[in-house]
């Protein structure tokens, strides 16, 4: 009956995911499951390594500043994930003074334990609950903490294709993105991230079976995917944190090498409001998770909230003048 199910009419199908879901969800966090499909429940407890006098003293925990603070500097960049901690990293390596501002916390492999539902909680907006909504609902996996998504992402890389960059190029104009262009700048970012193929020996039956099916229908072209994990030994617990550090997301990558540069970090604070003054942007105003006021005066803004959470930031008022006619301040 639940095989006919299966392939019925759209009423059968939404009859048979209302009967699994709650299946699906009784499991969720099971550990007998977990052991008996082989899967990692509660990753072994790493040994926290000393931190270099950079990592402690340019970190900042917005939940025990013990009051308002306020601080100057040459570029505050809002996020730490894909966008923001590369930029942070490449300003302060050029000598600027960079100040990061993160409204998650910042945690380290010793609190990785690969519990789903634990890990979900810390690490992701609102827990991992949110979705699109449509004719059916895509959960949006987006990471809040340092480091943002890429803390709890699987590490695929890839460049973006040749097709799109020169559709770009040739059709909007954007000369400087084609991928002549961008190779040497990919090529950097691969480098710091340590970008590979997927060792054979950790794709595991699912990836074996993909392949056997594209060599079946022909299809010349098709391997491993890359990951900046090159060190991986497939614990298979990429998106809740990895607790051996063998994915370069920004956490371990970027955002040390911005600190060891010069950057400061202040961690568990929300950004509120960008301070603009006479048609420039020129700070940000935060609040911490106890509650202060944190004020970063600047000479630059870099709002890096991601794809989904950066247009919000952006349609704060006051703010539109600032992208009409060419001028104002970024």
């Amino acid at each position: 009956m639940l095989e006919s199910w299966r392939h019925g009419d759209p009423i059968r199908r939404l009859m048979l995911r209302a009967l699994v879901s709650p299946l699906k969800m009784a499991h969720f966090d099971d550990p007998a499951l977990y052991k008996r499909l082989g899967c990692v429940y509660d990753a072994e407890k790493i040994r926290g390594e000393a931190k270099p006098a950079y990592m402690r003293d340019r970190v900042h925990d917005g939940g025990s500043l013990g009051g308002d603070l306020a601080v100057e500097c040459d570029v505050v960049v809002i996020g730490t994930g894909a966008g923001g901690a590369v930029v942070g990293r490449e300003l302060a390596e050029a000598g600027l003074a960079v100040v990061f501002v993160e409204e998650g916390r910042y945690f380290d492999r010793t609190d990785f334990t690969g519990r789903s539902f634990a890990m979900q909680q810390k690490l992701y907006r609102r827990g991992g609950g949110t979705f699109s909504i449509g004719n059916v609902g895509i959960p949006i996996p987006i990471g809040q903490t340092v480091g943002g998504t890429t803390t709890v992402n699987s590490g695929t890389c890839y460049r973006a294709p040749d097709r799109v960059l020169h559709h770009w190029q040739h059709e909007l104009g954007l000369d400087d993105l084609g991928p002549e262009q961008l190779g040497p700048y990919f090529d950097r970012v691969e480098s710091v991230l340590g970008v590979e193929h997927a060792k054979a020996s950790l794709l595991g039956g699912n990836g074996r079976v993909i392949a056997r099916g594209c060599d079946s229908l022909g299809f010349t072209k098709h391997g491993p995917l890359k990951r900046n994990a090159p060190a991986c030994d497939g614990q298979g617990v990429c998106v809740f944190g990895c607790p051996t550090d063998a994915k370069r997301s920004t956490n371990v990558s970027y955002v040390p090498l911005a600190l060891r540069a010069g950057a400061e970090l202040f961690a568990s604070a929300r950004m509120t409001r960008i301070l603009v003054e006479a048609g420039r942007a020129r700070g940000i105003v935060a609040k911490t998770h106890d509650g202060h006021v944190l004020t970063v005066r600047a000479r630059a803004v870099v709002v890096a909230c991601g794809s989904l959470l950066t247009p919000p930031v952006l349609e704060q008022p006051g703010l539109g003048h600032l992208f009409e006619g060419g001028g104002g301040g970024r």
